[in-house]
């Protein structure tokens, strides 16, 4: 098998060979300078983690041309080595589900107690049912009994959070319904059931009311539907007691929603609800939106990774590596996006650091006091004639650009 370094030398040699026959492409569609396209390759090369001291001092187009190639392989390499990571991965995670057979070799399937039927766990979310909240249905159950369950759960319920009960078992029985209103000081709140799985809260109810709903729905196994009917003040009662809920149905799992509401935190109705469910709100909406905002980002990559692989398959060229080389910019952009405030300033700070010592090495600043990679202290000290140290073309190692974005971000004039 091919190694590495054997596929970077083949690639280097075929680069080579094109811009002697055919000279090297436009570097630039946007009439950028060489000395611009520099700048932007050498921050390209360091995020590749290639060596910064590797990277060529003279400013010419078929340099520019060498380290874009080079950037390609790193970034390829890294990718690979990726897929093989994940590779390997996957054939150990089929090897150990082999190993372990089927589960009628290990264990017994599960019994219910209810029932005596075969359970099984993974089916579980397919197999519950809902409760309609805000339904306006009005088709009683045949069977009752469930009216007398539902009047105990209740009563408990409210002596649990000392809220007073008030219901009305004659009225129950004479509509087939149940119906409650619980109370405490200025709070209330009333329910109605037209069915164990239909059930109708009142437009002024407290957040208790719509609690009690929850958790009534995961102690029989349903999830909770948010009906067409509710306002968006109830949706957002009823989606602060799901989020707030600790409640958890036998299989563990947490509260279950269909079709949750999408909270305005600036409408005028949000502003009427209690401080708790107002923060609870507000952190369940911005993990929502940078839930959004991920999603794109990755439909973004993958559009990306997309044209990498078409890429990849059209003939190499000094046209096609300009090409590639600007779609991984777009990449890099992207990754960083996608990047939490967290990693976005930790990135921020490691390429501040970088600056910094070579404004050290030139003389900007005075020395630098860092660490290694080990952890050690580090005095960087300024290498005398480093700003106008040349190379064997008559070109400055360190760009005057360079040069002077450091001296004004790090020198005496940008303090």
């Amino acid at each position: 098998m091919e190694s590495q370094i054997e596929k970077f030398n083949r690639r280097k040699q075929k680069t080579e060979a094109l811009k002697k026959n055919k000279g090297v492409a436009e570097m630039s569609k946007e009439n950028k300078t060489l000395e611009e396209q520099f700048a932007e390759a050498k921050k390209a090369w360091e995020t590749a983690g290639l060596d910064p001291d590797d990277f060529p001092k003279e400013v010419t187009a078929e340099n520019l041309n060498i380290i874009r190639q080079k950037i390609i392989d790193a970034q390829d390499a890294k990718k690979q080595t990726s897929e093989n990571e994940k590779q390997n991965e996957q054939d150990k995670n089929k090897e150990d589900k082999e190993n372990k057979g089927t589960p009628t070799e290990d264990k017994e399937t599960p019994v219910t107690e209810a029932t005596g039927e075969e359970k099984d766990d993974k089916t579980e979310d397919n197999k519950r049912q809902t409760l309609d909240v805000g339904t306006t249905e009005e088709t009683p159950s045949p069977e009752l009994n469930w009216i007398e369950e539902k009047r105990k759960f209740w009563k408990e319920y409210a002596e649990s959070i000392e809220n007073t009960f008030e219901n009305d078992p004659a009225k129950d029985v004479e509509t087939k319904t149940f119906s409650c209103v619980l109370s405490k000081d200025e709070k209330k709140g009333e329910i109605k059931y037209t069915a164990p799985d239909k059930v109708q809260v009142g437009k002024e109810s407290h957040l208790e009311i719509y609690s009690g709903v929850v958790k009534d729905a995961v102690k029989n196994n349903l999830s909770i539907t948010f009906g067409a009917t509710l306002d968006d003040k109830q949706k957002a009662l009823l989606l602060a007691a799901c989020l707030m809920s600790k409640e958890r149905y036998t299989d563990g799992a947490e509260v279950a929603m269909v079709n949750p509401p999408k909270i305005d935190l600036n409408a005028e109705y949000f502003k009427q609800l209690p401080e708790n469910v107002q923060s609870t709100l507000k952190e369940y909406t911005l993990k929502e939106q940078e839930k959004a905002r991920q999603e794109e980002i990755n439909t973004k990559l993958n559009d990306v990774r997309g044209r990498l692989n078409a890429n990849a398959q059209e003939p190499k060229s000094a046209e096609n590596i300009d090409k590639r080389y600007e779609i991984r910019k777009e990449q890099v952009g992207l990754m960083r996006e996608k990047m939490s405030p967290e990693q976005a300033d930790a990135r921020r700070q490691k390429e501040e650091e970088r600056e910094k010592i070579m404004a050290a090495r030139l003389g900007i600043t005075g020395e630098y006091k860092t660490k290694n990679a080990k952890g050690e202290e580090r005095i960087v000290k300024k290498i005398n004639g480093l700003d106008t140290e040349k190379d064997d073309k008559g070109n400055l190692r360190i760009s005057q650009e360079i040069q002077d974005m450091l001296r004004k971000k790090y020198g005496k004039e940008g303090k």
